[in-house]
């Protein structure tokens, strides 16, 4: 009997091959391969140990930077001239740190939990590791063959030449006196509210009201540029641009393509070009060295890892002095930045930008958590100044955190809230059959914001989702909303329990999340910050908590009420149902205080001023 473990997606001739041998076990941690071909055994790891393996990676990687090797740290073997290479590799090691240990870890639980002897293990990962570090010798490691798609590759070539060729003409007319310069993705365009009108259009989900009001000032310049391709066998889908995103349009008055700058780097063959061909190898030769001389298994396995980031190292010194050149173009610029400050786009423009003494500041994206390698560094990597001189926080909980675990200053941190958030107080006025047509005005509605059911909590999704259902057939009067998550693409297993359970009580529907909350009496949710935002509508808050981990805090902080099982969850919403305003106001307010400052449609204008301010 021979073994096939599938960790990552299978090419077609890969599946075909293994559905077609006999005498084989097949397990995957992939649930679509499990739920499609019976012969694919499905098995997962526990959310507690992803959660320690991401903690220790994240304190050794931190602390990396700062280990000794041949005499010397690593930060200081990976400076080259004034170029630290460090901070724009550390993100990336993590990344395939975390990701080989938990392959790892995963490959050994199962083989170690498993009594059958196979003659051979065939391994199908996203990485190749050294199989040393297995419990088990008798295994071939398959790791995916290209890294990166031909036709993506292609795309991202011609948008960028398109793009540059753009941003020529663009320089034509460039605004040298213009003051400031905020990051801006041509391809984030999702369904936002529109200020004016309460209606959908696509723009930014988080700061596209910040790009309306900069559009209308001449000291500002949106400065713009396509993400590159993601690896082969990603998710995402930002290699499928559209002429839209190529051309984008929009403020273009404002607007400035960074390509135009790269090319202009890349052209300088006889500096900046080959000097970056240079650090290249440079810095992989220094890696060689260090691995060669390293006895620690450990180490060297790390030091292997940062080896396959030298191609990243290039292109940060490339787009450092692409930054330098654009930063020449005007005459007394004050500040510069955005979100995403710390990715491989953004960051060799911040630090082109401090060489100039040009101030720089960050935004605040997405949730940040003591887990997140962008923005908790080391009490050591103070003086490299890795960070942005100011960093705009939507809530003083943030700003705690980044204050406590990290090397942010207080004075550096400032909470004025979330753009996105200033619709809030024109959708209070929506009618439930103005977002949804089929809905009756009259009848409560729960809102059900799912996760997507491939994460290592798929069980605990998979069953609230049973149980939100189940809840439908059983109250006929409510009205139910599922909206599915916006990266769920197959939602055939939804149709199936609905099936299963006999109810068709329920709505599914895509629309725009803020416009849901706002004409939802009461809203349920797992651990998704879907429940903070419902919170910012003052909306009650089930919160499905079936191992009292409270992972979001919304039980702690009495915003939310606890569900652990079906029981618990039908009296809770008949509750809430009956007696829609028994949350306590006083914990509302003060819970919104830490997250999002205000919710008065002025985050904005307080923007705005912020950034205008920095001299």
């Amino acid at each position: 009997m021979n073994l096939a473990i599938v960790l990552r997606e299978l090419s077609t001739k890969e599946l075909k091959n293994l559905l077609s041998t006999e005498d084989l076990d097949i397990f995957t941690s992939i649930q679509r391969y499990s739920q499609t071909y019976p012969r694919f055994r499905y098995f997962s790891q526990r959310t507690e140990l992803i959660t320690k393996i991401e903690k220790d990676a994240l304190e050794y990687i931190n602390e990396l930077g700062h280990s000794i090797f041949n005499k010397k740290k690593l930060i200081d073997h990976l400076t080259f001239d004034s170029f630290n290479a460090w901070y724009y590799i550390r993100h990336k090691l993590f990344n395939l740190y975390t990701s080989n240990l938990r392959q790892i870890n995963l490959v050994n639980c199962l083989l170690d939990s498993n009594k059958l002897t196979y003659k051979h293990i065939a391994i199908y990962s996203s990485f190749s590791f050294d199989k040393s570090l297995l419990n088990h010798s008798n295994c071939s490691l398959y790791p995916p063959k290209d890294q990166w798609q031909i036709l993506s590759k292609f795309r991202y070539l011609v948008s960028f030449i398109l793009r540059a060729c753009l941003g020529c003409f663009q320089l034509i007319r460039l605004n040298q006196s213009a003051k400031y310069i905020v990051f801006t993705n041509p391809f984030n365009r999702q369904n936002v509210i529109d200020f004016k009108t309460g209606n959908i259009k696509k723009g930014d989900p988080l700061i596209e009201y910040l790009f309306e009001k900069v559009a209308k000032n001449k000291k500002f310049i949106l400065l713009s540029e396509l993400p590159s391709p993601p690896p082969k066998g990603s998710s995402s889908t930002i290699n499928k641009f559209s002429l839209q995103s190529i051309f984008d349009f929009r403020f273009y008055n404002r607007k400035m393509n960074f390509e135009v700058f790269v090319l202009m780097a890349l052209l300088n063959f006889r500096n900046i070009n080959t000097r970056s061909k240079k650090i290249k190898k440079s810095f992989h030769s220094t890696l060689q060295k260090i691995e060669k001389n390293t006895s620690n298994k450990e180490q060297k396995f790390i030091i292997q890892l940062a080896k396959q980031a030298s191609n990243t190292v290039r292109l940060a010194y490339l787009r450092e002095h692409a930054a330098h050149i654009m930063l020449r173009q005007f005459n007394e610029l004050k500040s510069i930045g955005g979100e995403d400050e710390h990715t491989i786009k953004n960051r060799p423009i911040l630090e082109a930008a401090k060489r100039l003494r040009v101030n720089t500041y960050g935004i605040q994206h997405g949730g940040i958590n003591n887990l997140n390698i962008n923005y908790i560094f080391s009490k050591r990597d103070s003086v490299f100044n890795p960070i942005p001189d100011y960093t705009i926080t939507r809530g003083t909980y943030t700003n705690r955190m980044l204050s406590n675990c990290s090397i942010y200053k207080p004075s550096q941190l400032k909470a004025l809230g979330h753009c996105r958030t200033d619709s809030i107080p024109m959708l209070h006025k929506l009618k439930k059959s103005d977002v949804i047509s089929a809905l009756d005005n009259t009848r409560p509605t729960i809102l059900y914001a799912a996760q997507p059911p491939v994460t290592s909590e798929k069980d605990n999704i998979l069953l609230l989702t049973r149980l939100f259902l189940k809840l439908s057939k059983e109250l006929p009067e409510v009205q139910f909303i599922l909206k599915p998550h916006p990266n769920d693409k197959k939602l055939s297993y939804l149709s199936q329990i609905a099936s299963e359970l006999d109810t068709s009580n329920y709505i599914l529907s895509s629309t725009e999340l803020y416009r849901l909350l706002a004409i939802s009496d009461v809203v349920l949710t797992y651990y998704s910050t879907v429940g903070t935002e419902a919170i910012y509508f003052k909306k009650p808050l089930l919160v499905y908590d079936p191992e009292n981990k409270d992972r979001q805090g919304y039980i702690k902080d009495n915003v939310g009420i606890k569900v652990t099982n079906y029981k618990d969850l039908l009296a809770n919403a008949r509750m809430l149902i009956d007696q829609p305003h028994i949350t306590n106001s006083y914990e509302i307010e003060e819970y919104v205080r830490r997250r999002s400052f205000k919710i008065d449609g002025k985050t904005t204008d307080r923007y705005l001023e912020f950034i205008t301010s920095i001299s």
